[in-house]
């Protein structure tokens, strides 16, 4: 009897020096740990390891450290192996779903979390990962459900509400949407993206107002916020109020807001207001960031017309039309440019031959006889050379001679300087 109750208390001894041992091995990891030094730490789970392979706790603890040290692989490895261990232990499942998705593979993740959301179906991280990576892969139905479960799991939680109401506009649920949206702005009017989200729909609806009331209500609350400033701009552009866009987009740039679209509408909106220095600048500014826009270069061309400097316009409008597979009216309106910058610079047989791929660019249904008109011009008044400008005086006679919105009036005239031209 002696000698069982003595064994009995040397084995139960040599338990707690194994314990005791191992729980100052791991005290020794934590504070390595803490230190930041994450690869001394594996050397330790891993030398425990060696002694101890079927330890669950150190090879979770095992993987938590190349999951720190960003070594995704060698976790994952870790926390399948802590689970083939124990596989009731169902956290692993959420563990290992979250590595899968550090490591950037969504399938591993998708799949994992998943099975996890059957044991735990109102997990709020299973849940949020899986509602982000339905976003990720163009799910939004999905997504939708999932962050619609978890709004109800947290109703004030605004966060869930707005995502929900974003990606039922992303399915096409445009309605069901905009109510959503405006639900959560009851709950938090302040929190920025479902106010930028609601902002944008009103502006895009042609509710312009609505939009501009709920940012300036903002814009008392978050003045430093560049963005507010930015929609503001965005606001007043698209009701073609461009003298109060202006403050708008200044303001934002001025924060440091760097979206380039407000810009690209600061400068459109000085150019409107006929503040083409300014207008200027920006868009000179925009050929460092943007140099593919035919618009940038179609302003500028505009903008070197208006201030006499007809050669630097043509190369601004011919850089545009090189840039150009666009609406067909926007390369006639560039044409239409360049027509007035070689007539001022006095390229008068480029000004015609402009004049004719404008027309060849027009869409029939918009294309008029008026282009030989305005070539027997040229070549009567600039180039003087009667012969050519009767030529194309009595084309466009022709043309007009019997379409009924053209005046009786408007055809005697455009006869009598035929008819002059010959006689002189």
């Amino acid at each position: 009897m002696k000698i069982r109750l003595i064994i009995l208390l040397a084995l139960l001894l040599n338990l707690s020096y194994a314990y005791s041992q191992e729980t100052n091995e791991t005290i020794e990891i934590s504070e390595i740990e803490e230190n930041g030094d994450y690869q001394t730490a594996l050397s330790k789970t891993k030398e425990l390891l060696e002694k101890d392979s079927l330890n669950e706790n150190l090879w979770v603890e095992t993987a938590r450290l190349y999951r720190l040290n960003q070594q995704y692989k060698q976790a994952i490895s870790a926390y399948e192996k802590a689970l083939k261990i124990n596989p009731s232990n169902k956290k692993l499942l959420l563990s290992l779903a979250k590595t899968y998705k550090l490591a950037g593979s969504k399938d591993g993740s998708f799949s994992l979390y998943k099975e996890f959301l059957q044991f735990e179906p109102n997990n709020i991280m299973a849940l949020s990962d899986l509602a982000q990576i339905y976003s990720s892969i163009s799910l939004p139905d999905s997504a939708a459900e999932t962050y619609k479960k978890l709004h109800l799991l947290d109703t004030l939680n605004v966060e869930y509400f707005q995502k929900w109401a974003s990606n039922q506009w992303f399915s096409g649920d445009y309605k069901d949407a905009f109510k959503n949206y405006k639900k959560a702005y009851k709950i938090d009017s302040t929190y920025l993206p479902i106010v930028f989200d609601l902002a944008r729909i009103y502006i895009n609806n042609k509710m312009q107002d609505s939009a501009i009331a709920i940012l300036e209500m903002n814009v008392r609350h978050s003045p430093q916020e560049s963005r507010l400033y930015a929609d503001l701009g965005n606001a007043n552009f698209s009701k073609g109020d461009y003298i109060l866009a202006i403050p708008g987009y200044e303001k934002a740039i001025k924060l440091g807001f760097r979206g380039i679209d407000a810009y690209k509408r600061l400068g459109i909106s000085y150019f409107s207001m006929g503040e083409f220095e300014k207008a200027q600048q920006i868009f000179e500014s925009l050929l460092l960031r943007d140099s593919t826009d035919f618009k940038i270069y179609m302003y500028l061309g505009n903008i070197y017309n208006n201030n006499v400097q007809p050669a630097k316009a043509i190369a601004f409008f011919n850089k545009a039309i090189d840039l150009l597979t666009p609406d067909p009216m926007v390369i006639t309106a560039i044409y239409s440019g360049l027509v007035e910058s070689y007539r001022a610079n006095g390229d008068y047989s480029e000004q015609i031959n402009t004049i004719i791929k404008r027309n060849e660019n027009t869409p029939a249904q918009f294309s008029s006889p008026q282009y030989l008109f305005e070539i027997a011009q040229v070549y009567e008044l600039d180039l003087k050379n009667k012969k050519k400008a009767v030529k194309y005086y009595q084309d466009y006679y022709n043309a007009i001679k019997d379409l009924s919105f053209y005046s009786k009036e408007n055809k005697e005239i455009i006869m009598s300087k035929i008819n002059k031209l010959k006689q002189n």
